[in-house]
């Protein structure tokens, strides 16, 4: 591969990358609100209980 092939490879791997960490810190914070706390406990706990049966 040439070398312009190789760096618009990893500059694609490097945005990629950006974008999954603003994702993750978007649920990140999301998550630390006290009203989507009780929804995702809600959720695990339904999970849970159809795991059980």
């Amino acid at each position: 591969m040439t070398r312009r092939r190789l760096r618009v490879r990893t500059d694609m791997k490097l945005m990629r990358a950006v974008a999954a960490a603003g994702v993750a810190k978007k649920l990140y914070d999301e998550s630390r609100k006290p009203e989507n706390q009780a929804r995702i406990k809600a959720a695990v706990d339904k999970v849970r209980e159809r795991r059980r049966r």
